[in-house]
This record gives C-alpha cells, sequence and structure tokens, in this order.
C-alpha cells in the first residue's frame, strides 16, 4: 500500500471513531433530557377540633436539587372553590395562623411533614373547613403534582387543599320504655353521649303503627316534636299519652325516630336513631255493625259484623233486623243467628228489601247486634279511619214510586167578570215531617192577559195547613207541600179570580189552568230549582191535570122608560 493511501484509511477510522463517539453521547444526553422529574404528593389529614391537621409532602423520587416551598393555612370563602357537602367555612380564630415544620426539600430529602392546629370550642357548629396553601413549586423543573392527590384548586401557582376540622359535638340516640298497655303513656328516653354546659334540642318524628285503622295515639300527637336536654344532663324522658278504648284489635306501637339537627352539626344521630315501644290492648272481643248509607226499594244490602281477627273455636252471633215503613221481604224481619270464624275478622248478612208501585214515604231498616256467649257489643262501629257511627247501623231506603198530582175545578159551568173559580190540587198521599213537594202550575188561556185574573189560596181555618202559594202574580205560579208531623198535608184548595173590567172580549174569555208538564223543561216536575224530595220525585196526573172555564161579560140590562112622540 502507498504512503497516501495508509494516511487515508487512517483518517477515514478516525472520523468513524468520532462520529460513533459523538452519536453515543448524543444518546447519553438525550436519555437525560427525557428522564421524568419527580412528583410531589400533598396529603392533608383532617382532625378533631382541638388536635393538628397533618400535612405530609412526599417526593417520588430523593431530591436532586434544593426545592423551596411555602405551606400556609387559608380562610376558605366556600365560593371559589365550593366548601365540601355539609361543612362551612372556620373562621381564622378557629386554626394556628402558620403552620409548624419544615417545608423546603434538601438534596436527598423525600418527605416533610408539618402540622397546623385547631381550637377547641363548646360551640355546636358541625365540621368546618379551612384551606390549605402551597406555592414556590416550579412543575417545570423541580416536581410535579401527583395526579392521586389533586389540589381542590388551583390559582397563580399556590395549590390550595381543603383541610377539615371535625366538630367533636354530642351524638344522640334514642331508646324505648317496656311495653304498656292502652290508656298508660309510652315513655321514650333520648340521650346524648356527654353532657354539656348547655341545653340541647333534639327533632323527633313519632309515628304509630296501627291496626284496622285502630290507633291509640292522638294526631296531635304525632308527627314532627322536640325535646329539649337540659344543660348538665346527659338524657331527657320524652311520653306519649295513649288512649283507653272498648274496642278489642290486635295489640299495636308507637316510634320515636331523631330527625335531622334544624342547624347542621347541632348533633349527630348516633345508634339506635329510633325506638318503638309496644301498645297492649286489654279489651275482649268486641264486634261493630256497618252497613251501606242508604238503597232503593227492591234492592238488597249487606250487615257486616266487625271485629279483630283472633284463634279460637267457632262461635254464634245474634242480630235483630228492624224496618220504618214497609220495605223488607217477608220473612226478613226479627232476630237472627249466625255462625261465626273468629280468624276471619267480619261475618256477613245479606238483607233484602222489595219494589213495588205503592207511593209511600222513605224508611228505614236497622241491623243491630243482640248480646250473646263470647263477645261485646261495641258501642260504636267505625267506617273509615275519620268517621263513626252509632250501632245499630242504620240503612236509609229510598221509595222509588213517584207521588202523583191531581188537578180538579170544585165548581162548573162558566162564570162572568169578577167571579171565582176554586180548584185543589191533591196528592196521592200526605207527607210526613221533612218531606217536601214544590207543584208547578200554568195559567192562560183564549183572550186572557195577567191583567184579567188573581190567584189566592182559599180561606178557611181547615184548609191549606203546610201549603205555600208563591208566583201568584206571573202566568207559572208555584204551590208548595210541606211535611208537618201530625197534621195532613195532601190537598191544596185555591181560587182564581176573573178580573172585571170594562172591555168587550168577543166570544168572551177562557180561562185554562194546568199542572206543569213531567220532566225538566222550562216549568216541568223536575227541573232543576225544585224543593221535591220525596222518594220517586213527584209527576203530574195523567189525566187530571187541566181545566178550562168560560167567563163571560156582566148581561147589559134595559130598564122600561116613558116615550113622548108627536101625534101622526
Amino acid at each position: 500500500m502507498k504512503e497516501g493511501h495508509r494516511l487515508i484509511g487512517v483518517v477515514a477510522f478516525a472520523v468513524r471513531a468520532m462520529l460513533l463517539c459523538a452519536a453515543t453521547l448524543g444518546f447519553q444526553a438525550s436519555e437525560v433530557a427525557a428522564q421524568t422529574l419527580p412528583t410531589l404528593k400533598v396529603e392533608v389529614k383532617d382532625a378533631a377540633e382541638g388536635e393538628s391537621v397533618t400535612v405530609t409532602l412526599t417526593l417520588s423520587a430523593a431530591a436532586a436539587q434544593e426545592i423551596t416551598l411555602s405551606v400556609a393555612p387559608a380562610v376558605a370563602n366556600c365560593n371559589t372553590p365550593a366548601c365540601p357537602q355539609g361543612t362551612k367555612a372556620a373562621s381564622s380564630g378557629d386554626f394556628s395562623a402558620a403552620a409548624t415544620g419544615p417545608a423546603n426539600f434538601s438534596v436527598g430529602d423525600t418527605v416533610r411533614t408539618l402540622t397546623i392546629g385547631t381550637v377547641h370550642d363548646a360551640a355546636i357548629e358541625g365540621d368546618e373547613v379551612f384551606l390549605v396553601a402551597v406555592s414556590g413549586l416550579d412543575t417545570a423543573n423541580e416536581a410535579s403534582i401527583d395526579s392521586s392527590t389533586p389540589a381542590d384548586h388551583s390559582s397563580g401557582g399556590t395549590l390550595s387543599y381543603f383541610a377539615r376540622i371535625k366538630d367533636n359535638d354530642p351524638t344522640v340516640t334514642v331508646t324505648g320504655g317496656p311495653a304498656v298497655t292502652e290508656g298508660s303513656d309510652a315513655v321514650f328516653t333520648v340521650s346524648r353521649n356527654a353532657a354539656q354546659t348547655t341545653s340541647l334540642t333534639v327533632n323527633l318524628s313519632v309515628s304509630e303503627k296501627r291496626v284496622h285503622f285502630y290507633d291509640w295515639v292522638a294526631q296531635s300527637d304525632e308527627g314532627d316534636k322536640t325535646v329539649e336536654i337540659a344543660a348538665n344532663q346527659t338524657s331527657a324522658a320524652y311520653r306519649i299519652p295513649t288512649s283507653a278504648d272498648e274496642i278489642d284489635q290486635a295489640h299495636g306501637g308507637v316510634t320515636v325516630a331523631l330527625r335531622d339537627p334544624t342547624a347542621a352539626g347541632d348533633y349527630f344521630k348516633g345508634s339506635p336513631a329510633s325506638a318503638t315501644v309496644r301498645i297492649e290492648d286489654d279489651d275482649p272481643l268486641t264486634i261493630f255493625v256497618y252497613t251501606v248509607p242508604s238503597i232503593t226499594e227492591g234492592k238488597s244490602f249487606v250487615c257486616t259484623f266487625l271485629y279483630v281477627p283472633h284463634l279460637g273455636p267457632d262461635f254464634t252471633m245474634k242480630y235483630r233486623v228492624a224496618q220504618t215503613g214497609d220495605f223488607l221481604k217477608s220473612g226478613e224481619a226479627g232476630d237472627k243467628t249466625l255462625k261465626v270464624d273468629p280468624f276471619q275478622g267480619y261475618a256477613h248478612a245479606r238483607i233484602h228489601t222489595q219494589a213495588d208501585s205503592t207511593d209511600e214515604p222513605d224508611g228505614e231498616v236497622t241491623c243491630g247486634l243482640l248480646p250473646g256467649t263470647g263477645y261485646r257489643r261495641g258501642k260504636r262501629y267505625i267506617l273509615s279511619l275519620n268517621e263513626e257511627r252509632v250501632a245499630p247501623s242504620e240503612v236509609r231506603v229510598t221509595d222509588d214510586d213517584p207521588t202523583v198530582v191531581s188537578l180538579a175545578r170544585t165548581g162548573k159551568g162558566a162564570v162572568s167578570e169578577g167571579g171565582k173559580v176554586a180548584f185543589t190540587l191533591r196528592l196521592s198521599r200526605a207527607l210526613v215531617a221533612g218531606e217536601a213537594i214544590d207543584v208547578p202550575l200554568s195559567v192562560g188561556g183564549r183572550n186572557v192577559t195577567l191583567k184579567d185574573w188573581s190567584l189566592a189560596k182559599k180561606a178557611g181555618s181547615a184548609l191549606n195547613k203546610g201549603v205555600l202559594l208563591s208566583g201568584e202574580a206571573t202566568a207559572t205560579p208555584k204551590v208548595t207541600f210541606n211535611g208537618h208531623g201530625t197534621d195532613t198535608v195532601q190537598v191544596a184548595t185555591l181560587e182564581l179570580t176573573a178580573t172585571a173590567d170594562s172591555a168587550a172580549e168577543a166570544g168572551g174569555e177562557v180561562f185554562q189552568v194546568a199542572l206543569g208538564p213531567d220532566g225538566k223543561g222550562a216549568n216541568g216536575f223536575d227541573r232543576g230549582g225544585l224543593g221535591t224530595n220525596v222518594g220517586g220525585g213527584a209527576d203530574p196526573h195523567g189525566g187530571d191535570n187541566r181545566f178550562d172555564v168560560q167567563v163571560n161579560d156582566p148581561a147589559l140590562v134595559l130598564s122600561p122608560a116613558a116615550l113622548k112622540v108627536a101625534e101622526g
């Protein structure tokens, strides 16, 4: 090889070595540049009031350089950031003004621990929070924030974390006393875990376990209530009155439960937070009677005998069915017996009425329990939680046959102007006390105006008892029949007077008096606004429902007089 060629080879080798070295150095430099910075974990441990909040700063790797940090407590405003649910901002007097302990990291350090003192007070205030502000960290060159402990707020390089001061105010519980017999007070004890120099108002909720709609506790004693534990005391008794009755019923109970305090943190609900006191019934088997309030004749109804289910042998119950009026089918009235299964809780007896075509007053059917062996008659039966009725149970039976009204003139023939026309309205039966029928009339005719007549009740001490006349100056007057106990209210006697005038009517006048039509027309028997309340309503007679009468002008009478004439 020539000398020149050898030199070129050496140079080339050297270049390759330099390039290889440079490449190696460049790779190592880039590897160093790509190494991840350590992470900083900030942990704030809550504390009960009077104890210290602990702040722990932890690097994921030893510090390669000095890191200077600032850790300082600050008052939270609960707006930015919002305070945790159920807390409020602590005042500056509730915690120390500065943290105690080192916050800076020297080379090789990994952990720094600081404490912030809190103040113990006697106020019942709930949990409070303040902020721990960490600042001074160069996140580009010193360390990044560990994602497992993110800050609650970050602004301008300052990281803020909530520190909670746990209020160590009282824990409240409630316990129930022994079972009571109905009529005695149920007693509960509401306790707090430590005595305090101030009284404590505890919110309660009172509810009752009802059985078959029966209850022992008045509604006024149920619902939201309060009890006060006196200052320097750890408990208070809460008493609930129960009522004694004569109703046989299953045992029940009353429950008192703690409610949340009026102000957050006044107290904490402990365990047990509710208690129940058993209320024991002391009454023998009692039977109550229940029926529907009313039916129409021809229908049947069920008489139900109610009692509290219990174990025991079957027994025979005695009851009586009676009536006012004549509505029961044959054999339905009288004393009856019924075999009863005590575990069933009820027994039924179906009672039948009969339909007829007789117009009669509404009546009543009663179903009453008779004395017997193995049970007691209840003084009252309960239809629902808020309604009570006196036994025996009474069912109103409504007659569905209409009361028929007849219209008839008492005289005949034409009358002259100034004369009177008497007529009667007669009901198919007499009304009893409390019943009323309104009878609509119509007065008109040929060549007749309102000025041509007047209408009034006919005078007489024995006439028109319980009868009222209204609208007599109109073409549609109304007669009202009102039942009056022992008085017979069945007939109304009226007089129509033809007005005398000086006008001559060709062919005279013809008056027509008629009953209003059946139905709900403008002047009908069933129209709205009438006071008819009898069962089946009232109907006009099919034939005796109108009459006409001719009214003549007064006759012209000529008197004889001398007539003088000239002779021839």
